[in-house]
């Protein structure tokens, strides 16, 4: 009689079931565990020491989408212990300030970019304490305003101590750190109203651009970065482009003498649309840019120029400004509805005013102004959606304020200078050199 074999052991199958995206990129991709998705670092990740790479965001379907006041921010790991000051400091960085400073533009310098750099360098890191505190204690309407202030003059000089002992060590060779910090502390100086403290680190890091530049081309110092190193792509891809932007908004105000290298054009010959307002905006500052350089200035009036901004008129920067205008109407003709976000209507009120600057550079002749009074209308109603949207207490770059100046002092029209003079006085706001009150007062 034969004996049945013994019955097979049943296998589990396990249940089919897609991959969730909802978690962040280690839990899911490489350490694949469960991920639970706290913001803005899992604690899986934190909890042992790993590098939370924070969560994809399946909602920007457009370039122009995803504000940087919506963007979530990846926190400083937990490599080192950080304090409970330098954690809420972190965290006031990430909710408030970044995205205050990045002024409604897709730019991820301030939201992601510092931060990342700041969990490796103590310079940038103490630095990101120290405009945090400093933000929050001009926003803050708490009784605690000079504690705030107080601890972020004591991180503004840990982050100057660290980035001393970074050059003595490093020298040259980590010179996108050094012009990384330049920045930082342009921006702490101007946002406690130190503008010549800011024009100091200014001049130092627009020097050492120039320096590199000119290194580079001519290979005779191989300490510095290669130009297409790592490091290199990041000054010349980021870092120079900011550069231009803040050497830009001193130039409106006064010619302090600074130089900029040449700017690297990004600008399409053929016209065609940016492919973001991030993308608009910096074409515009190369624009300014290369009209601002100190080598194109007339140096008979290098000193003494008159405060206000001035740009200098001749027919290949004419020929760009047309050029980037039209790539702008191209994006906006795209993706029609950016036109309503806070980056456009900036970008919309520089070009009004920038293509008045282009063509009457170098004339003291009010009448030359006659011409444009539509347009310096158009540029006041802009102003006004622009304030119907959101306003802020401070920016590193030139949105209204300078505009509105230009408008009050160049538009010969009555009605429009006063009213162009009233928006300044009701914006109680500081972007970057330029300062609401103190202008009024020019005006």
């Amino acid at each position: 009689m034969s004996q049945k074999p013994p019955p097979q052991p049943t296998q589990r199958k396990r249940a089919r079931h897609t991959r969730s995206t909802l978690g962040c990129g280690v839990c899911r991709s490489i350490r694949r565990v469960r991920c639970d998705r706290t913001r803005p670092s899992c604690q899986r990740c934190s909890s042992t020491g790993r590098l939370c790479d924070g969560y994809h965001d399946a909602s920007a379907k457009h370039p122009w989408h995803q504000p940087a006041e919506d963007a979530v921010v990846r926190n400083l790991p937990g490599l080192f212990a950080l304090e409970p000051e330098d954690g809420r400091s972190l965290h006031y960085f990430q909710l408030s300030t970044a995205p205050e400073l990045a002024g409604g533009f897709a730019d991820d310098f301030w939201t992601r970019l510092v931060i990342q750099v700041g969990h490796r360098e103590d310079c940038v890191r103490y630095m990101v304490f120290a405009l945090a505190s400093l933000h929050e204690s001009i926003c803050t309407s708490s009784s605690t305003p000079l504690a705030l202030r107080g601890r972020a003059a004591s991180y503004y000089t840990r982050a100057l101590r660290a980035l001393n002992h970074n050059i003595a060590s490093h020298q040259s060779a980590a010179l996108d750190i050094t012009l990384l910090c330049s920045i930082l502390c342009v921006t702490f100086e101007w946002l406690r109203a130190d503008n010549s403290a800011a024009l100091v680190h200014l001049r130092a890091g627009l020097l050492l651009l120039l320096q590199w530049h000119e290194a580079t081309l001519s290979g005779v110092s191989p300490s510095y970065p290669s130009h297409w190193s790592p490091s290199g792509h990041f000054i010349r891809s980021t870092l120079l482009p900011f550069y231009t932007r803040l050497f830009v908004q001193v130039q409106t105000v006064c010619d302090h003498g600074l130089s900029l290298p040449p700017v690297e054009s990004s600008r399409d010959g053929d016209g065609r649309p940016f492919a973001n307002l991030k993308d608009a905006r910096d074409g515009l500052y190369e624009v300014l840019g290369e009209a601002y350089r100190s080598k194109a200035v007339d140096p008979a009036r290098r000193r003494g120029r008159k405060a206000g901004p001035r740009i200098i008129r001749s027919l290949s920067t004419h020929r760009a400004h047309t050029l980037w205008c039209r790539r702008l109407d191209g994006f906006l003709a795209r993706f029609p509805e950016a036109r309503n976000t806070l980056a456009a209507h900036n970008l919309r009120i520089l070009r009004e005013a920038t293509a008045i600057m282009v063509r009457v550079e170098g004339t003291d002749d009010e009448a030359d102004f006659d011409c444009f009074t539509t347009r310096f209308g158009e540029i006041v109603e802009l102003v006004e959606q622009l304030y119907s949207i959101k306003t802020t207490a401070f920016s590193p770059d030139m949105s209204v304020i300078s505009v509105l100046y230009y408008v009050g002092v160049k538009c010969t029209h009555p009605a429009i200078s006063r009213k162009a003079i009233g928006l300044l006085e009701r914006a109680i706001r500081r972007e970057g050199i330029w300062h609401s009150i103190d202008a009024v007062r020019v005006a």
